[in-house]
C-alpha cells in the first residue's frame, strides 16, 4: 500500500516556547520585577525562569499557571502573538469612542 502526501501547511506554526518566553520578559519587565522577584513569586528556581523566557524548556500547563499567578497576567496575554497586540494608543480611542 502506497502512503498518502499530505500537503505541508501553508506556514510554519507559532513557536510557543519563544512566545511565551518573550511575553513573560516583557511583562516582568514592565512590573519593573527582576528575575528573582518574579521566578520567587512564581515559585520557581531563578534558573527556570531564565530558561523560559529564553524559550529553551516548552512550559506545561501547570507551569503557565504559575506565571499567571506570579506575574498578575492571564494565559492569552502570555500567549500573544505580538503581532496581533492592539497599540496602545487604539484601545484607549476605542473604549472613548464607545461611551
Amino acid at each position: 500500500m502506497r502512503r498518502r502526501d499530505w500537503a505541508a501547511p501553508s506556514r510554519e506554526p507559532p513557536d510557543l516556547a519563544k512566545r511565551l518566553g518573550a511575553n513573560a520578559r516583557r511583562i516582568r519587565q514592565a512590573a519593573k520585577l527582576s528575575q528573582e522577584e518574579a521566578a520567587y513569586r512564581c515559585d520557581f528556581a531563578t534558573r527556570m525562569l531564565q530558561r523560559i523566557e529564553a524559550g529553551a524548556i516548552d512550559s506545561r500547563l501547570s507551569t503557565v499557571a504559575r506565571l499567571c499567578v506570579g506575574l498578575e497576567t492571564d494565559a492569552a496575554e502570555l500567549l500573544r502573538n505580538p503581532d496581533e497586540r492592539t497599540p496602545k494608543r487604539a484601545r484607549t480611542m476605542s473604549k472613548r469612542s464607545s461611551t
